[in-house]
């Protein structure tokens, strides 16, 4: 099979949304990973942001990477959607309505709360367009990310719209997670129901962990 049939085909689809989903996910536990030197105070966060930014090759050569396996798995997602839509109802119909959940019935609309979330979280904290606070350095002449998100986290604005892209995130996981693994036909029927529950454990894990952030910047912890 050509890679153009391939890519027509359903199945083959499905496995390309896997195997982005599959990238995507890694950029998320990386990036929750980066995120959480925020415990270590200023030196933990700040310092990782000049390693950062002293690879600068390396780091627009992930973020090139990570912006069209996004666009890939956007396309691809909106193609099964529409596909999906179109379908003719048969008579599996009932059946799979009724294995239908939420997460799985609503993930072309829990994507685009994620994309729409990820976008302003681009423009809040990385370009800084719609940011209030300035990214001072502080005094080790390091970019003083600390005080910028701990002024961030403290904008009743950006608190809601950070819960809800999180709570979107956290159904997309769900459903893809599960997705992900059947897709790639990597666990036989008799572990369905376990990657079920690991699927629902690992979406709040990432959902709780995320949230934790702000959680302990409103209750002062960090300051």
């Amino acid at each position: 099979m050509s890679i153009k049939g391939f890519l027509s085909n359903l199945v083959g689809k499905k496995i390309v949304m896997a195997v982005t989903g599959m990238f995507l996910l890694f950029f998320v536990l990386v990036h929750l990973l980066g995120n959480s030197s925020i415990y270590l105070g200023p030196d933990g966060i700040n310092n990782y942001t000049q390693k950062l930014q002293s690879m600068p090759l390396f780091v627009w050569l992930f973020r090139f990477f990570m912006i069209t396996v996004f666009i890939i798995h956007v396309y691809f997602g909106f193609l099964l959607y529409l596909e999906n839509k179109n379908a003719k109802p048969d008579k599996y119909a009932i059946k799979k309505s009724l294995r239908a959940t939420f997460a799985s019935k609503n993930m072309i609309w829990t994507g685009l709360v994620v994309f729409g979330f990820l976008l302003y979280h681009l423009l809040h904290f990385t370009f800084r367009v719609i940011s209030i606070e300035r990214l001072n350095l502080d005094f080790m002449q390091r970019p003083d990310v600390y005080s910028m998100v701990i002024q961030g986290m403290t904008e009743v604005p950006s608190i809601v719209l950070y819960f809800f892209g999180l709570l979107a995130l956290m159904f997309h996981i769900f459903h893809g997670f599960q997705s992900l693994f059947q897709t790639l036909g990597v666990l036989s029927e008799k572990m369905h129901p376990g990657l079920i529950n690991f699927s629902k454990l690992f979406a709040f894990f990432v959902f709780l962990s995320y949230s934790l952030i702000p959680a302990v910047i409103i209750a002062g912890i960090l300051r």
